[in-house]
């Protein structure tokens, strides 16, 4: 593919900081129309990664562009640190409570992948906790001001659907509309990262000053970050930034067991779509080692084909406007793994509607009638909202 300019000096800003990040922006940065980059730069969610690269680089955007660039760090750095304050505060709580819990992505993984706040724009809080701990969790949350906003119905039923069937549900804060996804499983794809759970091996992450955060340990984490960015179709810059900067700072031969670490856990074929992201993106060499493995990944070169239009075509607003692109997104979590078990278990999971279980509540015995219903009840929800 031929990416944009912009595109291309947005790239640059997300590697690592250094002597070749800088080069990289400098031989960029006389192409780009600065309005066109600050929109990229807003979709990718990396203001402050942008801001800090050009900086360094000795690039000086115009005038407006730098001020508008500076502010939106500015306003990024004070919502990151409150998060991180906020995380630290939901942690200990859930400590108090004895519910084994991790802190996913957001503070902790700036602090492990770039040593400060404030680089990358955020919106929520994700904390990690045990499948069979969900309903306490949610107590602890509500207790701390937080209340339930997916799924809608509160009733204890219908949130025990949702923890079955389900990875996660979203709480807001009466006060400051702060939102925190609860995550009891790390992967919506049947089979994929099978024994990764809040009880795997963990590592502290220093956030900002004396404050911490409890979070996966490194391998455990990569094998996550590539199969959540896959999850996505990669569509945000800032996901891919955090993988290649905990990349960028281990040597070939710690790359290759980092990988060959993700495959043991369940990432499936993700791992080498992340690492070829990263290659291509990020200029973060695949190494020797696993690189014939990678190049021969055919699941894992379609995959990289629709992650590089989703990443350049549109972030995940723009992809839901675009017709049919969300379908490719589903259907390429089908590549994901090999097997026929895998595509059978995912094309069981694709079949059956969430949205069907909190509707129509059926006995077990009856639980294989949500398949057949499943398309006549889609009809005539798309119908009602056509009314609407």
């Amino acid at each position: 593919m031929t990416f944009s300019p912009e595109f291309r000096l947005t790239a640059a800003c997300c590697r690592l900081d250094g002597p070749a990040r800088d080069a990289a922006v400098r031989a960029v940065a006389t192409e780009v129309h600065w309005d066109r980059l600050l929109q990229i730069v807003a979709r990718h969610r990396v203001e402050g990664l942008v801001y800090a690269a050009l900086a360094a680089a000795r690039v000086a955007p115009p005038p407006d562009v730098a001020a508008r660039l500076r502010e939106a760090a500015t306003a990024i750095a004070a919502e990151s640190l409150a998060l991180a304050a906020e995380s630290a505060r939901l942690q200990a709580a859930l400590d108090r409570a004895g519910l084994v819990n991790l802190v996913l992505k957001g503070a902790a993984l700036d602090g492990l992948a770039w040593g400060r706040l404030g680089l990358k724009r955020a919106w929520d809080i994700d904390l990690l906790v045990l499948p069979d701990d969900a309903m306490a969790a949610r107590g602890v949350l509500e207790a701390t001001g937080y209340e339930l906003g997916d799924p809608t119905d509160p009733g204890a039923a219908a949130f025990a659907i949702w923890v079955g069937l389900s990875k996660e549900s979203a709480f807001r804060h009466r006060q400051t509309g702060r939102i925190v996804e609860l995550r009891w499983r790390l992967a919506d794809a049947a089979g994929l990262l099978p024994d990764l759970s809040a009880a795997s091996p963990t590592q502290t992450a220093s956030v900002a000053g004396a404050l911490t955060l409890r979070t996966l340990a490194e391998a455990e984490l990569i094998a996550y970050l590539c199969v959540h960015g896959a999850s996505h179709a990669w569509s945000r810059l800032k996901w891919l930034a955090d993988l290649g900067a905990l990349l960028a700072r281990r040597t070939e031969a710690e790359r290759a067991d980092l990988y060959a670490r993700a495959q043991d856990l369940g990432a499936g074929n993700t791992a080498a779509l992340a690492f070829r992201l990263c290659a291509r993106l990020l200029d973060i060499p695949i190494p020797a080692a696993v690189g014939t493995e990678i190049a021969a990944n055919r699941k894992a070169a379609r995959l990289e084909t629709l992650a590089l239009d989703a990443l350049d075509g549109g972030g995940a607003t723009e992809i839901a406007a675009r017709r049919g692109f969300n379908d490719r997104i589903l259907l390429s979590q089908f590549l994901f793994a090999d097997g026929w078990a895998f595509r059978l278990a995912e094309l069981r999971r694709q079949a059956t509607s969430l949205d069907d279980h909190m509707r129509l509540r059926l006995p077990p015995s009856l639980a294989f009638l949500y398949i057949p219903v499943r398309l006549p009840l889609w009809v005539w929800r798309r119908l009602g909202r056509r009314r609407t």
